[in-house]
């Protein structure tokens, strides 16, 4: 069967061009779309080289990271390239299917990729530690936060769904791309706050708190698609109210039908991230267990009282004399085998071995 190709997306004044949508047309049509293919192309080739320069220094990359980035890549395509992009334009809930799948499922696929740790192993350490020091900014911070991050979604799905952004993003190509991207970076660093980025920063504690939000989050996801679907006229009608299109249901049936998408899909997309702060906080209480465990067995390892460090050392980060950081900041496994960290661990057990011996034990720890 040939495959029905468009240029761009179908305008209101064109959309009669478009034909019905069914099964086969949905499998076979495509368009395209620039900043999808831009996007995918960057971060394939970025992530592709990072890899080969992580495996050439001789450290270890799961495949499955691969796996999970390309099938984010993958995602990304079909839901702009494929039948959903070309019939985005023309029905409202396949619109919302694109947005919610840009949103949660492609930065989800993409965080499964670990691409904070790949870069931290790939670049140069000053590139690195400058990456990690905006990961560690205050808003980067507070959206890839476990306690923050489900809170946005509901904010970003009723910023699209009621304010002119719709209508924007449907009636100027620029905007639909630029929406599509900012979509996916932000959904990206929510997704590594959630999923994690390999570095265990969240105590159990903090962790039980995400889950907690979660919950309440998972029905305040329910919240926009509800509204969409019970309003009783359209959202954006400058553009559905002048849509020309002889087939299909009335404009504000599709808009209920988007209604009821937007609320079902919202909702099934949060049920994994759940689970998986789950399995976060099983893990960090078991870690913080052993931990424990370890000190109470070991009373002797104690440090003994040192000096203070100066005023300047302290505003700078830097320890006084004598002073060791503690194992929990510096243990490569601990730190999920960061180079940084790896690197900096390497210098604090050296600086440790020439002032306690390099037989100082260490804790166990569990794979995290």
């Amino acid at each position: 069967m040939p495959l029905d190709v468009a240029a761009v997306p179908a305008p209101a004044t064109q959309a009669a061009t478009v034909p019905p949508l069914t099964v086969s047309t949905l499998l076979t049509s495509w368009t395209w779309d620039s900043a999808a293919v831009v996007l995918a192309v960057i971060l394939s080739a970025a992530y592709v080289l990072a890899v080969r320069r992580v495996r050439a220094r001789g450290l270890a990359w799961p495949v499955g990271r691969d796996v999970a980035f390309a099938a984010g890549v993958g995602s990304l395509l079909l839901v702009t390239l494929g039948g959903i992009g070309r019939y985005a334009h023309v029905l409202l809930w396949v619109y919302t299917i694109q947005v919610v799948v840009l949103l949660l499922v492609t930065p989800a696929l993409l965080a499964f990729g670990r691409p904070v740790v790949l870069a931290t192993d790939a670049l140069p350490a000053g590139s690195a530690q400058r990456l990690l020091h905006a990961m560690g900014g205050r808003l980067v911070r507070a959206i890839t936060s476990p306690l923050v991050g489900p809170i946005v979604v509901p904010v970003v799905l009723a910023a699209v769904y009621f304010t002119p952004v719709l209508r924007v993003s449907l009636q100027h190509p620029w905007a639909f791309g630029a929406l599509h991207v900012g979509l996916i970076l932000l959904g990206l660093l929510i997704a590594i706050g959630l999923v994690g980025d390999g570095v265990d920063r969240e105590t159990s504690l903090a962790l039980a708190i995400a889950v907690a939000v979660g919950l309440a989050e998972f029905l305040l996801d329910a919240v926009p698609g509800m509204v969409v679907r019970l309003r009783t006229h359209l959202l954006a009608p400058e553009y559905w109210g002048t849509l020309h299109r002889p087939w299909g249901p009335s404009p504000l049936t599709d808009q209920q039908h988007a209604g009821a998408v937007l609320w079902f899909v919202a909702e099934v997309a949060d049920l994994p991230f759940l689970v998986i702060l789950v399995l976060r906080w099983v893990r960090a209480d078991a870690r913080e267990a052993i931990h424990i465990d370890y000190q109470l067995d070991n009373p002797g390892l104690a440090a003994s009282p040192q000096p203070a460090p100066s005023p300047a050392a302290a505003g700078s980060g830097e320890l006084g004399p004598g002073l060791q950081r503690p194992w929990w900041e510096t243990d490569p496994a601990r730190l999920g085998g960061h180079r940084l960290a790896r690197e900096y661990g390497a210098r604090s057990d050296q600086h440790g071995a020439d002032q306690h011996g390099a037989d100082r034990p260490r804790p166990p720890d569990i794979d995290g």
